[in-house]
Protein backbone atom coordinates (compact mmCIF):
# COMPACT_ATOMS: atom_id res chain seq x y z
CA UNK A 1 0.00 0.00 0.00
CA UNK A 2 1.32 3.42 -0.94
CA UNK A 3 2.34 5.71 1.90
CA UNK A 4 0.94 9.25 1.85
CA UNK A 5 3.75 11.77 1.60
CA UNK A 6 4.15 15.53 1.63
CA UNK A 7 5.19 17.38 -1.53
CA UNK A 8 8.59 18.34 -0.10
CA UNK A 9 9.40 14.62 0.39
CA UNK A 10 8.76 13.65 -3.24
CA UNK A 11 11.85 12.52 -5.16
CA UNK A 12 12.29 10.69 -8.51
CA UNK A 13 13.73 7.64 -6.77
CA UNK A 14 10.68 7.20 -4.53
CA UNK A 15 8.09 4.82 -5.94
CA UNK A 16 4.66 3.64 -4.84
CA UNK A 17 3.73 6.72 -2.86
CA UNK A 18 0.52 8.74 -2.63
CA UNK A 19 -0.11 12.44 -2.24
CA UNK A 20 -2.98 14.14 -0.45
CA UNK A 21 -3.45 17.56 -2.01
CA UNK A 22 -5.79 20.22 -3.28
CA UNK A 23 -5.94 21.08 -6.98
CA UNK A 24 -5.50 24.84 -6.79
CA UNK A 25 -5.15 25.47 -10.55
CA UNK A 26 -6.04 23.71 -13.81
CA UNK A 27 -5.27 24.93 -17.32
CA UNK A 28 -4.66 23.71 -20.85
CA UNK A 29 -1.05 24.04 -21.96
CA UNK A 30 -0.96 24.99 -25.64
CA UNK A 31 1.68 25.54 -28.30
CA UNK A 32 1.36 29.22 -29.23
CA UNK A 33 3.67 28.71 -32.21
CA UNK A 34 1.46 26.00 -33.74
CA UNK A 35 -2.07 27.42 -33.79
CA UNK A 36 -2.47 26.90 -30.02
CA UNK A 37 -2.42 23.12 -30.39
CA UNK A 38 -3.24 21.35 -27.13
CA UNK A 39 -0.17 19.88 -25.38
CA UNK A 40 -1.27 18.78 -21.93
CA UNK A 41 -3.64 19.32 -19.02
CA UNK A 42 -1.59 21.04 -16.31
CA UNK A 43 -2.29 21.29 -12.58
CA UNK A 44 -0.83 22.98 -9.53
CA UNK A 45 -1.18 20.87 -6.40
CA UNK A 46 -0.86 22.13 -2.82
CA UNK A 47 -0.59 20.05 0.36
CA UNK A 48 -1.44 20.72 4.00
CA UNK A 49 1.95 22.37 4.61
CA UNK A 50 1.43 24.88 1.82
CA UNK A 51 4.03 23.38 -0.52
CA UNK A 52 3.20 23.26 -4.23
CA UNK A 53 4.14 21.13 -7.21
CA UNK A 54 3.38 21.23 -10.93
CA UNK A 55 1.57 18.19 -12.34
CA UNK A 56 1.21 17.34 -16.03
CA UNK A 57 -1.31 15.07 -17.72
CA UNK A 58 -0.16 14.36 -21.25
CA UNK A 59 -2.47 14.83 -24.20
CA UNK A 60 -3.00 11.08 -24.62
CA UNK A 61 -4.39 10.80 -21.05
CA UNK A 62 -6.14 14.18 -20.76
CA UNK A 63 -9.54 13.03 -22.04
CA UNK A 64 -9.68 10.34 -19.35
CA UNK A 65 -8.61 12.50 -16.40
CA UNK A 66 -10.29 15.82 -17.22
CA UNK A 67 -13.77 14.87 -15.90
CA UNK A 68 -12.23 13.32 -12.77
CA UNK A 69 -10.52 16.49 -11.54
CA UNK A 70 -12.03 19.80 -10.49
CA UNK A 71 -10.21 22.93 -9.44
CA UNK A 72 -10.48 23.55 -5.70
CA UNK A 73 -11.19 19.96 -4.61
CA UNK A 74 -8.99 17.68 -2.49
CA UNK A 75 -7.76 14.30 -3.72
CA UNK A 76 -5.46 11.46 -2.85
CA UNK A 77 -3.35 10.80 -5.95
CA UNK A 78 -1.23 7.66 -6.36
CA UNK A 79 0.68 5.75 -9.06
CA UNK A 80 2.34 8.81 -10.56
CA UNK A 81 5.87 9.59 -11.70
CA UNK A 82 8.10 12.21 -10.06
CA UNK A 83 10.45 13.90 -12.53
CA UNK A 84 13.07 16.62 -12.51
CA UNK A 85 11.35 19.90 -13.35
CA UNK A 86 11.72 21.72 -16.64
CA UNK A 87 14.55 24.15 -17.22
CA UNK A 88 12.21 27.01 -18.09
CA UNK A 89 8.75 28.46 -17.38
CA UNK A 90 8.10 26.71 -14.10
CA UNK A 91 4.74 27.80 -12.65
CA UNK A 92 5.91 27.16 -9.05
CA UNK A 93 9.21 27.02 -7.22
CA UNK A 94 9.95 23.31 -7.05
CA UNK A 95 12.82 21.33 -8.54
CA UNK A 96 10.47 18.42 -9.25
CA UNK A 97 7.19 17.86 -11.07
CA UNK A 98 4.60 15.09 -11.38
CA UNK A 99 3.53 13.23 -14.50
CA UNK A 100 0.35 11.13 -14.63
CA UNK A 101 0.29 7.58 -16.00
CA UNK A 102 -2.72 5.84 -17.52
CA UNK A 103 -2.88 3.86 -14.24
CA UNK A 104 -2.67 6.93 -11.97
CA UNK A 105 -5.39 6.75 -9.32
CA UNK A 106 -7.41 9.76 -8.15
CA UNK A 107 -9.72 9.57 -5.14
CA UNK A 108 -11.69 12.61 -3.99
CA UNK A 109 -11.69 13.44 -0.26
CA UNK A 110 -15.03 15.05 0.54
CA UNK A 111 -14.72 15.41 4.32
CA UNK A 112 -11.33 17.00 4.89
CA UNK A 113 -10.63 17.50 8.57
CA UNK A 114 -7.02 18.64 8.19
CA UNK A 115 -7.73 21.64 6.01
CA UNK A 116 -5.63 22.46 2.98
CA UNK A 117 -5.57 26.11 1.98
CA UNK A 118 -7.33 27.07 -1.24
CA UNK A 119 -4.60 29.31 -2.64
CA UNK A 120 -0.87 29.74 -2.22
CA UNK A 121 0.83 32.59 -4.08
CA UNK A 122 4.51 33.32 -4.55
CA UNK A 123 4.40 37.10 -4.68
CA UNK A 124 7.15 39.03 -6.42
CA UNK A 125 8.14 42.47 -5.18
CA UNK A 126 7.32 45.08 -7.82
CA UNK A 127 10.89 46.40 -7.81
CA UNK A 128 12.19 42.89 -8.54
CA UNK A 129 10.11 42.47 -11.72
CA UNK A 130 12.91 43.76 -14.04
CA UNK A 131 15.19 41.04 -12.66
CA UNK A 132 12.97 38.46 -14.35
CA UNK A 133 13.74 39.92 -17.77
CA UNK A 134 15.43 37.30 -19.97
CA UNK A 135 15.18 34.86 -17.05
CA UNK A 136 12.67 32.21 -18.07
CA UNK A 137 13.22 29.74 -15.24
CA UNK A 138 9.86 30.62 -13.70
CA UNK A 139 6.65 31.55 -15.47
CA UNK A 140 6.32 35.32 -15.09
CA UNK A 141 6.11 36.74 -18.59
CA UNK A 142 8.11 39.46 -20.31
CA UNK A 143 8.60 42.81 -18.67
CA UNK A 144 5.15 43.87 -19.86
CA UNK A 145 3.79 40.73 -18.12
CA UNK A 146 2.21 38.98 -21.06
CA UNK A 147 -0.50 36.44 -20.32
CA UNK A 148 -0.34 32.76 -21.26
CA UNK A 149 -2.84 29.91 -21.26
CA UNK A 150 -1.84 29.38 -17.61
CA UNK A 151 -2.73 32.91 -16.53
CA UNK A 152 -5.64 33.45 -14.15
CA UNK A 153 -6.70 36.74 -12.56
CA UNK A 154 -7.97 36.68 -8.98
CA UNK A 155 -10.11 39.54 -7.67
CA UNK A 156 -10.39 40.56 -4.01
CA UNK A 157 -9.30 37.26 -2.48
CA UNK A 158 -9.61 36.72 1.26
CA UNK A 159 -5.88 36.30 1.88
CA UNK A 160 -3.44 38.17 4.12
CA UNK A 161 -1.62 39.93 1.26
CA UNK A 162 -4.88 41.23 -0.22
CA UNK A 163 -6.05 42.42 3.21
CA UNK A 164 -2.80 44.35 3.69
CA UNK A 165 -3.27 46.04 0.32
CA UNK A 166 -6.88 46.94 1.11
CA UNK A 167 -5.83 48.41 4.46
CA UNK A 168 -3.18 50.51 2.77
CA UNK A 169 -5.76 52.31 0.63
CA UNK A 170 -8.84 52.14 2.87
CA UNK A 171 -8.65 55.85 3.75
CA UNK A 172 -8.12 56.98 0.16
CA UNK A 173 -10.90 57.80 -2.28
CA UNK A 174 -10.19 56.63 -5.80
CA UNK A 175 -12.45 57.85 -8.57
CA UNK A 176 -13.17 55.25 -11.23
CA UNK A 177 -14.38 56.38 -14.62
CA UNK A 178 -16.40 53.87 -16.57
CA UNK A 179 -15.85 53.86 -20.30
CA UNK A 180 -17.43 51.79 -23.02
CA UNK A 181 -14.87 49.81 -24.97
CA UNK A 182 -15.14 50.03 -28.72
CA UNK A 183 -14.06 47.19 -30.93
CA UNK A 184 -12.12 48.33 -33.96
CA UNK A 185 -13.80 46.82 -36.98
CA UNK A 186 -12.24 45.91 -40.29
CA UNK A 187 -13.95 48.97 -41.76
CA UNK A 188 -12.23 51.21 -39.19
CA UNK A 189 -8.88 49.66 -40.09
CA UNK A 190 -9.53 50.22 -43.78
CA UNK A 191 -10.45 53.85 -43.10
CA UNK A 192 -7.21 54.39 -41.20
CA UNK A 193 -5.21 52.75 -43.98
CA UNK A 194 -6.63 55.13 -46.58
CA UNK A 195 -6.83 58.33 -44.52
CA UNK A 196 -4.82 61.25 -45.95
CA UNK A 197 -3.30 59.04 -48.64
CA UNK A 198 -0.46 60.77 -50.44
CA UNK A 199 2.46 59.77 -52.62
CA UNK A 200 6.06 59.87 -51.46
CA UNK A 201 6.82 62.90 -53.66
CA UNK A 202 4.00 64.86 -52.01
CA UNK A 203 5.18 63.68 -48.59
CA UNK A 204 8.64 65.06 -49.35
CA UNK A 205 7.12 68.35 -50.48
CA UNK A 206 5.20 69.12 -47.27
CA UNK A 207 6.64 72.12 -45.45
CA UNK A 208 6.24 73.39 -41.92
CA UNK A 209 3.28 75.61 -41.17
CA UNK A 210 2.54 76.77 -37.63
CA UNK A 211 -1.20 76.70 -38.38
CA UNK A 212 -1.13 73.19 -39.81
CA UNK A 213 -3.28 70.81 -37.76
CA UNK A 214 -3.07 67.51 -39.65
CA UNK A 215 0.31 65.78 -39.66
CA UNK A 216 -0.65 62.12 -40.13
CA UNK A 217 -0.54 60.60 -43.60
CA UNK A 218 -0.51 57.16 -45.21
CA UNK A 219 1.62 55.90 -48.07
CA UNK A 220 1.38 52.71 -50.09
CA UNK A 221 4.94 51.81 -50.97
CA UNK A 222 7.21 48.86 -51.57
CA UNK A 223 10.37 48.13 -49.60
CA UNK A 224 13.32 48.36 -51.95
CA UNK A 225 16.03 47.71 -49.39
CA UNK A 226 16.62 47.25 -45.67
CA UNK A 227 19.52 49.61 -45.06
CA UNK A 228 21.80 47.35 -43.05
CA UNK A 229 24.45 50.03 -42.54
CA UNK A 230 22.25 51.50 -39.79
CA UNK A 231 21.92 48.16 -37.98
CA UNK A 232 18.62 46.52 -37.08
CA UNK A 233 18.27 47.00 -33.31
CA UNK A 234 19.12 49.32 -30.46
CA UNK A 235 19.67 48.93 -26.71
CA UNK A 236 16.77 50.54 -24.88
CA UNK A 237 15.45 51.39 -21.44
CA UNK A 238 12.88 48.85 -20.26
CA UNK A 239 10.71 51.67 -18.90
CA UNK A 240 10.59 54.44 -21.51
CA UNK A 241 12.00 52.52 -24.54
CA UNK A 242 14.52 55.29 -25.26
CA UNK A 243 18.01 54.50 -26.50
CA UNK A 244 20.63 53.95 -23.80
CA UNK A 245 24.09 55.50 -23.75
CA UNK A 246 27.34 53.89 -22.63
CA UNK A 247 28.89 55.74 -19.71
CA UNK A 248 31.89 53.79 -18.56
CA UNK A 249 30.67 50.30 -17.75
CA UNK A 250 27.05 51.45 -17.29
CA UNK A 251 24.10 51.93 -19.61
CA UNK A 252 22.45 55.29 -18.94
CA UNK A 253 18.95 56.48 -19.83
CA UNK A 254 18.88 60.25 -20.30
CA UNK A 255 15.09 60.29 -20.28
CA UNK A 256 14.73 58.46 -16.93
CA UNK A 257 18.02 59.90 -15.62
CA UNK A 258 19.17 56.58 -14.23
CA UNK A 259 21.46 53.62 -14.77
CA UNK A 260 19.62 50.72 -16.44
CA UNK A 261 20.67 47.33 -15.14
CA UNK A 262 18.30 45.34 -17.36
CA UNK A 263 18.32 46.81 -20.89
CA UNK A 264 16.05 45.58 -23.68
CA UNK A 265 17.02 45.09 -27.32
CA UNK A 266 14.41 46.50 -29.71
CA UNK A 267 14.03 46.57 -33.48
CA UNK A 268 14.96 49.69 -35.41
CA UNK A 269 14.86 49.23 -39.17
CA UNK A 270 15.79 51.81 -41.80
CA UNK A 271 13.86 51.01 -44.97
CA UNK A 272 14.37 52.48 -48.41
CA UNK A 273 10.83 52.59 -49.81
CA UNK A 274 9.46 53.79 -53.12
CA UNK A 275 6.29 54.25 -55.10
CA UNK A 276 5.65 55.53 -58.61
CA UNK A 277 6.47 59.10 -57.57
CA UNK A 278 9.74 58.75 -55.71
CA UNK A 279 11.61 57.23 -52.78
CA UNK A 280 12.38 58.01 -49.14
CA UNK A 281 13.73 56.41 -45.97
CA UNK A 282 11.19 55.12 -43.45
CA UNK A 283 12.30 54.18 -39.92
CA UNK A 284 10.30 51.41 -38.22
CA UNK A 285 10.59 50.65 -34.51
CA UNK A 286 9.94 47.66 -32.28
CA UNK A 287 6.35 46.35 -32.47
CA UNK A 288 5.67 47.66 -35.95
CA UNK A 289 8.93 46.09 -37.13
CA UNK A 290 7.81 42.79 -35.61
CA UNK A 291 4.81 42.84 -37.94
CA UNK A 292 7.22 42.66 -40.86
CA UNK A 293 9.29 39.81 -39.45
CA UNK A 294 6.87 37.68 -37.43
CA UNK A 295 6.28 35.11 -40.18
CA UNK A 296 9.87 34.97 -41.35
CA UNK A 297 11.87 31.77 -41.03
CA UNK A 298 15.62 31.45 -40.67
CA UNK A 299 17.21 28.03 -40.31
CA UNK A 300 20.40 29.41 -38.79
CA UNK A 301 18.69 31.98 -36.52
CA UNK A 302 20.23 34.78 -38.59
CA UNK A 303 17.87 37.68 -37.92
CA UNK A 304 19.32 39.95 -40.64
CA UNK A 305 18.55 37.31 -43.28
CA UNK A 306 14.95 37.10 -42.09
CA UNK A 307 14.59 40.87 -42.15
CA UNK A 308 15.93 41.03 -45.70
CA UNK A 309 13.00 38.87 -46.79
CA UNK A 310 10.65 41.87 -46.59
CA UNK A 311 12.41 43.51 -49.54
CA UNK A 312 10.15 43.74 -52.58
CA UNK A 313 6.94 43.61 -50.54
CA UNK A 314 4.33 46.38 -50.40
CA UNK A 315 2.77 47.79 -47.25
CA UNK A 316 0.59 50.67 -46.15
CA UNK A 317 2.68 52.90 -43.88
CA UNK A 318 1.20 55.49 -41.54
CA UNK A 319 3.56 58.44 -41.13
CA UNK A 320 3.33 61.01 -38.34
CA UNK A 321 5.29 64.10 -39.33
CA UNK A 322 7.29 65.98 -36.73
CA UNK A 323 9.03 69.35 -36.62
CA UNK A 324 12.18 67.47 -37.55
CA UNK A 325 10.62 66.60 -40.92
CA UNK A 326 8.72 69.82 -41.51
CA UNK A 327 11.25 72.43 -40.39
CA UNK A 328 14.45 70.69 -41.45
CA UNK A 329 12.99 69.10 -44.60
CA UNK A 330 14.36 65.70 -43.58
CA UNK A 331 13.73 62.87 -46.04
CA UNK A 332 13.70 60.29 -43.22
CA UNK A 333 10.26 59.57 -41.75
CA UNK A 334 9.21 57.60 -38.68
CA UNK A 335 6.48 55.00 -39.23
CA UNK A 336 3.81 55.07 -36.53
CA UNK A 337 1.82 52.12 -37.86
CA UNK A 338 2.01 49.40 -40.48
CA UNK A 339 -1.28 47.97 -41.65
CA UNK A 340 -1.04 44.20 -41.75
CA UNK A 341 -4.08 43.80 -44.00
CA UNK A 342 -3.35 42.35 -47.40
CA UNK A 343 -3.09 45.37 -49.69
CA UNK A 344 -5.22 43.53 -52.23
CA UNK A 345 -8.05 43.10 -49.71
CA UNK A 346 -7.96 46.84 -49.06
CA UNK A 347 -8.14 47.61 -52.79
CA UNK A 348 -4.91 49.55 -52.39
CA UNK A 349 -2.51 47.60 -54.56
CA UNK A 350 -1.02 49.71 -57.39
CA UNK A 351 -2.19 47.21 -60.01
CA UNK A 352 -5.73 47.40 -58.65
CA UNK A 353 -5.65 51.20 -58.51
CA UNK A 354 -4.35 51.47 -62.08
CA UNK A 355 -6.97 49.00 -63.29
CA UNK A 356 -9.76 50.99 -61.65
CA UNK A 357 -8.45 54.21 -63.19
CA UNK A 358 -8.42 52.59 -66.63
CA UNK A 359 -11.99 51.35 -66.23
CA UNK A 360 -13.09 54.78 -65.04
CA UNK A 361 -11.47 56.45 -68.07
CA UNK A 362 -13.10 53.97 -70.44
CA UNK A 363 -16.52 54.57 -68.87
CA UNK A 364 -16.04 58.34 -69.13
CA UNK A 365 -15.14 58.01 -72.82
CA UNK A 366 -18.21 55.88 -73.44
CA UNK A 367 -20.33 58.46 -71.64
CA UNK A 368 -19.03 61.22 -73.89
CA UNK A 369 -20.08 59.27 -76.95
CA UNK A 370 -23.70 58.99 -75.85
Amino acid sequence: MESVRCIKDLKPEIEECALKCRVTRIWDAVNTKANNDFISLDLILIDEKGDQIHAVIKKVHATHFRPLIQEGKIYVISNFKVLLNRLSFRPVHNNYMISFYAITSIKEIKNDIIGIQRHQFEFLDFHDVPKRLNNDLHLTGELQLNTTSATKIYVDLDILEAERLRSKFENETIAVEKKNLRTVSTTDSNDQATKNRITISKLLGIRWNENKQENIYTCLASIEEVLSKFGWFYTSCYSCRKKLHNIGSKLWCNNCNMDIEFPVLRYKLHLLVKDESGSATFVVFDREAEKLTKDMESNDNSIPKAIKMVEGKSYVFQIRLSDFNLKDASQTFTVSKIFENDVNSLNLHPAKVNKDKKLLTENEDKGKGL
